[in-house]
């Protein structure tokens, strides 16, 4: 199928948006809506079909708050949902803390909760897991240097387990958290460090007593990664080389990934999304399939036609890309960013799911950006 338009409102920007995966057979999308400054959602089939009206995500409030940057996860039977809510007032003064809300399968929800206990960087995307033993964790950017990194874990009912905690043991302000859930039950948290030197990606692990070691560095040097777990304990963290580590940034910026064992130590395994040149990768994005084998996602400009931007995803396991790469996207013309993938293995097929912004101002909204996504049957042997 084509390319689906995902939000119903049109008026203004729509941005940002997240995906899950939920019970198999359904995708959840959430995204900001910057014509009222809400966090939205849609429900899909994963045929594509939309499965629900679209869902405004925060509680009702008279106009004021600014929300951005959502991020959602699957969780029981249900979702989460997190983003960065600004009180109003200035821009410049006005904190801005993390809240979340839990939503079931019908998308019946409850109270929104603030998770935060200090001011967030509101320009910087908090992130969600689920963990092994049916609770999720929330990792944000906090606006302390010192206290940069924070995660709070919370039950089924939204009640926090244990106290808000800090991931990172080295000051700076990092960006770009991830986290991901191993099948141990081991907690993995990465960051993109910002101290003096190159900007390259660090992460610790935890388990359920707190840290297991120390931070570790990666040889990476990016601004922009993501992190999942795969099966067999293990977990890939991709990143764009674009400070040449492969070739002449200005010519090809391409996403390159690395796996890692269950105790952190490199396995060894580095892998190039692509061997096409002349490209820029941006927005890398990772989600793990069944069997060991994950989808990395990008967003790929080509140097002599710089005029678009297309969606781009390939399928690789521990042993090396498996087919070939597939485009999402099915308009032409204009520019994508954005991206978000997430993929749901239901009783026939595995489908990935992928939603970014998009500027083309066609079809049913033509006021401004828009989410577009589609759904691709993803074979066992890749594209």
């Amino acid at each position: 199928m084509d390319e689906v338009l995902i939000n119903t409102t049109t008026a203004g920007d729509q941005s940002q948006p997240s995906v899950c995966g939920l019970q198999g057979t359904q995708f959840v999308v959430v995204w900001e809506d910057d014509s009222d400054n809400t966090i939205k959602g849609q429900m899909f089939g994963a045929g594509g079909a939309k499965s629900s009206d679209q869902i405004l995500i925060n509680l009702p409030t008279p106009p004021g708050p600014r929300r951005q940057l959502p991020v959602t996860v699957e969780y029981g039977s249900g979702f989460v949902v997190a983003w960065n809510e600004q009180a109003a007032g200035s821009a410049a003064t006005a904190p801005t803390q993390l809240k979340l809300r839990i939503f079931d399968a019908d998308t019946l929800s409850g109270p929104e909760i603030q998770v935060s206990t200090s001011p967030v960087e509101p320009l910087i995307r908090p992130a969600l897991a689920r963990l092994q033993d049916g609770n999720f964790i929330v990792v944000w950017a906090d606006k302390r240097a010192d206290q940069r990194i924070r995660a709070q874990r919370f039950g089924a009912d939204g009640s926090r387990i244990g106290a808000e905690f800090r991931a990172n043991t080295t000051a700076g302000l990092h960006k770009v958290p991830m986290v991901a859930c191993l099948t141990n039950g081991d907690v993995v948290i990465g960051w993109r460090a910002r101290i003096t030197g190159p900007l390259h990606i660090r992460y610790q692990l935890f388990n359920a007593k707190g840290a297991v070691g120390s931070e570790h560095i990666t040889p990476a040097t990016t601004t922009a990664a993501a992190m999942a777990a795969i099966d067999g304990g293990q977990f890939v963290i991709a990143h764009l080389n674009d400070f040449g580590e492969d070739a002449t940034v200005s010519t090809l910026i391409v996403v390159e990934a690395d796996v890692y064992k269950a105790d952190g130590s490199p396995a060894n395994l580095h892998l190039v999304s692509t061997s096409e040149q002349r490209i820029q990768a941006t927005w890398p994005t990772l989600s793990p399939l069944s069997g060991g084998r994950f989808l990395i996602g990008w967003v790929q400009l080509n140097v002599d036609q710089p005029a678009t931007t297309n969606v781009k995803a390939r399928v690789f396991s521990t042993g090396g890309p498996l087919g070939k790469v597939v485009q999402f996207n099915t308009s032409t013309g204009h520019n994508r960013f954005s991206l978000a993938v997430a993929a749901a293995s239901g009783p026939r097929d595995e489908v990935a799911f992928a939603a970014w912004t998009d500027d083309t101002q066609s079809g049913k909204d033509i006021a401004g950006r828009a989410i577009r996504g589609r759904p691709l049957t993803v074979p066992a042997a890749g594209f």
